[in-house]
């Protein structure tokens, strides 16, 4: 397998999508959020690690240096990576409570 940028991107967007279902803290106060909040700290972890890596890309971890479109790639590979293994993977009692409880709370006004 060929490790380029956009895959190497998807492996960190699995690994931050599972750091978010199952690190037992960070699970709950995450799911306990506005949806909109989500989506922003998702997008802001994404942009951050794109910015990482390619930052990086001009060391001699990550050569050639990225150009715009694999940075575009790399975006991409880590936005597609992320909905999908979120939506397969099985939401723990304590995360449906604290969806739940949100749920309620927006409802309540």
């Amino acid at each position: 397998m060929d490790f380029t940028a956009a895959v190497i991107a998807a492996l960190v967007g699995t690994l931050f999508t599972l750091f978010f279902a199952y690190f037992p803290v960070v699970r709950v106060k995450f799911a306990s959020l506005a949806l909109e909040t989500q989506a922003l700290i998702k997008l802001g972890v994404m942009v951050v690690v794109a910015g990482i890596m390619f930052g990086l890309s001009f060391t001699s971890i990550f050569p050639p240096p990225l150009i715009l479109p694999q940075l575009v790639s790399v975006i991409v590979a880590l936005v597609l990576t992320n909905q999908p293994i979120a939506a397969l993977l099985p939401q723990l009692r304590d995360v449906r409570e604290a969806t739940q409880e949100r749920i309620n709370k927006f409802l309540r006004g």
